[in-house]
Protein backbone atom coordinates (compact mmCIF):
# COMPACT_ATOMS: atom_id res chain seq x y z
CA UNK A 1 0.00 0.00 0.00
CA UNK A 2 2.88 2.17 0.98
CA UNK A 3 4.27 1.38 -2.10
CA UNK A 4 1.70 2.58 -4.56
CA UNK A 5 1.30 5.60 -2.79
CA UNK A 6 5.10 6.22 -3.24
CA UNK A 7 4.47 5.65 -6.79
CA UNK A 8 1.66 8.13 -6.99
CA UNK A 9 3.25 10.85 -4.62
CA UNK A 10 6.35 11.01 -6.11
CA UNK A 11 6.11 11.85 -9.53
CA UNK A 12 3.66 14.46 -8.19
CA UNK A 13 5.93 16.02 -6.50
CA UNK A 14 8.69 15.74 -8.85
CA UNK A 15 6.05 17.79 -11.41
CA UNK A 16 5.08 19.94 -8.53
CA UNK A 17 8.80 21.15 -8.02
CA UNK A 18 9.58 21.42 -11.76
CA UNK A 19 6.60 23.52 -12.41
CA UNK A 20 7.32 25.67 -9.22
CA UNK A 21 10.86 26.43 -9.94
CA UNK A 22 10.11 27.11 -13.68
CA UNK A 23 7.48 29.76 -12.78
CA UNK A 24 9.21 30.87 -10.03
CA UNK A 25 11.84 32.16 -12.26
CA UNK A 26 9.53 33.09 -15.21
CA UNK A 27 8.37 35.33 -13.04
CA UNK A 28 11.19 36.57 -11.61
CA UNK A 29 12.44 37.30 -15.16
CA UNK A 30 8.85 39.34 -15.89
CA UNK A 31 9.79 41.11 -12.51
CA UNK A 32 13.42 42.26 -14.15
CA UNK A 33 12.16 43.34 -17.39
CA UNK A 34 9.42 45.29 -16.33
CA UNK A 35 11.84 47.26 -13.43
CA UNK A 36 14.44 47.59 -16.79
CA UNK A 37 11.43 49.19 -18.59
CA UNK A 38 10.45 50.98 -16.05
CA UNK A 39 13.94 52.75 -15.23
CA UNK A 40 14.96 53.46 -19.32
CA UNK A 41 11.13 55.14 -19.19
CA UNK A 42 12.12 56.97 -16.18
CA UNK A 43 15.83 57.86 -18.12
CA UNK A 44 14.26 58.99 -20.70
CA UNK A 45 12.01 61.70 -19.16
CA UNK A 46 15.19 62.50 -16.32
CA UNK A 47 18.14 62.89 -18.81
CA UNK A 48 16.10 66.02 -20.63
CA UNK A 49 16.02 67.54 -16.99
CA UNK A 50 19.31 66.47 -16.11
CA UNK A 51 20.54 68.25 -18.96
CA UNK A 52 18.48 71.22 -18.42
CA UNK A 53 20.18 71.21 -14.92
CA UNK A 54 23.81 71.52 -16.20
CA UNK A 55 22.73 73.85 -19.15
CA UNK A 56 21.24 76.21 -16.26
CA UNK A 57 24.46 75.86 -14.20
CA UNK A 58 26.56 76.93 -17.53
CA UNK A 59 24.40 80.20 -18.04
CA UNK A 60 24.66 80.39 -14.11
CA UNK A 61 28.89 80.52 -14.81
CA UNK A 62 28.56 83.08 -17.07
CA UNK A 63 25.98 85.06 -15.10
CA UNK A 64 28.69 84.91 -12.33
CA UNK A 65 31.92 85.95 -14.70
CA UNK A 66 33.10 89.41 -13.36
CA UNK A 67 33.53 91.28 -16.37
CA UNK A 68 29.40 90.40 -17.38
CA UNK A 69 28.52 91.55 -13.52
CA UNK A 70 30.11 94.78 -13.95
CA UNK A 71 28.89 95.19 -17.44
CA UNK A 72 25.43 94.49 -16.37
CA UNK A 73 25.47 96.19 -12.65
CA UNK A 74 27.50 99.35 -13.65
CA UNK A 75 25.74 102.57 -13.52
CA UNK A 76 26.70 105.73 -14.28
CA UNK A 77 27.72 108.03 -11.13
CA UNK A 78 27.71 104.84 -9.07
CA UNK A 79 30.83 104.56 -6.55
CA UNK A 80 33.19 101.74 -6.31
CA UNK A 81 31.22 100.78 -2.77
CA UNK A 82 27.76 100.52 -4.69
CA UNK A 83 29.29 98.61 -7.06
CA UNK A 84 31.16 95.91 -5.02
CA UNK A 85 27.85 95.99 -2.82
CA UNK A 86 26.06 95.13 -6.38
CA UNK A 87 28.08 92.47 -7.65
CA UNK A 88 27.81 90.50 -4.18
CA UNK A 89 24.33 90.35 -3.73
CA UNK A 90 23.67 89.58 -7.81
CA UNK A 91 26.53 86.45 -7.04
CA UNK A 92 24.23 85.20 -4.59
CA UNK A 93 20.72 86.36 -6.14
CA UNK A 94 22.14 83.96 -9.35
CA UNK A 95 23.14 81.31 -6.78
CA UNK A 96 19.91 81.00 -5.05
CA UNK A 97 17.82 81.16 -8.41
CA UNK A 98 20.33 78.17 -9.19
CA UNK A 99 20.39 76.52 -6.00
CA UNK A 100 17.72 73.75 -7.18
CA UNK A 101 19.76 72.05 -9.44
CA UNK A 102 22.16 70.50 -7.39
CA UNK A 103 19.95 67.80 -7.31
CA UNK A 104 20.41 66.59 -10.86
CA UNK A 105 24.25 67.19 -10.36
CA UNK A 106 26.80 65.38 -8.66
CA UNK A 107 27.64 66.39 -5.37
CA UNK A 108 31.53 66.61 -6.47
CA UNK A 109 30.25 69.07 -9.23
CA UNK A 110 27.86 71.22 -6.88
CA UNK A 111 31.25 71.41 -4.35
CA UNK A 112 32.71 72.88 -7.53
CA UNK A 113 29.96 75.70 -8.56
CA UNK A 114 29.44 76.78 -4.86
CA UNK A 115 33.87 76.91 -4.84
CA UNK A 116 33.16 78.72 -7.86
CA UNK A 117 30.81 81.39 -6.45
CA UNK A 118 32.62 82.16 -3.11
CA UNK A 119 36.09 82.38 -5.35
CA UNK A 120 34.06 85.27 -7.78
CA UNK A 121 33.25 86.63 -4.59
CA UNK A 122 36.30 86.63 -3.12
CA UNK A 123 37.29 88.20 -6.05
CA UNK A 124 35.47 90.85 -5.59
CA UNK A 125 36.05 91.87 -2.54
CA UNK A 126 39.65 91.44 -2.80
CA UNK A 127 39.63 93.91 -5.95
CA UNK A 128 37.72 96.34 -3.94
CA UNK A 129 39.81 96.10 -0.73
CA UNK A 130 42.03 99.57 -0.23
CA UNK A 131 40.12 101.01 -3.10
CA UNK A 132 38.28 104.61 -1.74
CA UNK A 133 34.56 103.05 -1.51
CA UNK A 134 33.21 106.63 -2.57
CA UNK A 135 35.88 106.53 -6.56
CA UNK A 136 33.87 105.83 -9.33
CA UNK A 137 33.03 102.47 -9.82
CA UNK A 138 35.46 102.17 -13.14
CA UNK A 139 37.91 102.13 -10.64
CA UNK A 140 36.80 98.81 -9.02
CA UNK A 141 36.19 97.82 -12.56
CA UNK A 142 39.67 97.89 -13.73
CA UNK A 143 41.22 96.67 -10.32
CA UNK A 144 38.88 93.57 -11.01
CA UNK A 145 40.78 93.33 -14.55
CA UNK A 146 43.91 93.15 -12.29
CA UNK A 147 43.08 90.65 -10.24
CA UNK A 148 41.76 88.59 -12.44
CA UNK A 149 45.29 89.22 -14.64
CA UNK A 150 47.12 87.89 -11.89
CA UNK A 151 44.66 84.83 -11.24
CA UNK A 152 45.71 82.22 -13.87
CA UNK A 153 42.11 80.96 -14.02
CA UNK A 154 38.92 82.14 -13.74
CA UNK A 155 36.99 80.07 -11.41
CA UNK A 156 33.82 80.30 -12.99
CA UNK A 157 35.54 78.86 -16.02
CA UNK A 158 37.04 76.03 -14.15
CA UNK A 159 33.58 75.46 -13.20
CA UNK A 160 32.33 75.34 -16.65
CA UNK A 161 34.80 72.71 -17.23
CA UNK A 162 33.93 70.39 -14.67
CA UNK A 163 30.10 70.97 -16.04
CA UNK A 164 30.87 69.50 -19.34
CA UNK A 165 33.53 66.49 -18.54
CA UNK A 166 30.07 65.61 -16.26
CA UNK A 167 28.14 65.35 -19.34
CA UNK A 168 30.18 64.15 -21.23
CA UNK A 169 30.05 61.25 -18.91
CA UNK A 170 26.49 60.93 -18.94
CA UNK A 171 26.18 60.73 -22.29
Amino acid sequence: MILELLKIILPALIVFATVYFMLRQYFGNQLINKQLEIQQSQSGQILPIKLQAYERLILFCDRISPQALVYRLKQNGMTVGGLRTALLIAIQQEYEHNMAQQIYVSDKLWEIIVLAKNEVQNLVVKAADGLDMDAPCSVLNDNIVKVLGAVHFEPNEKAKSAIKQEVKLIL
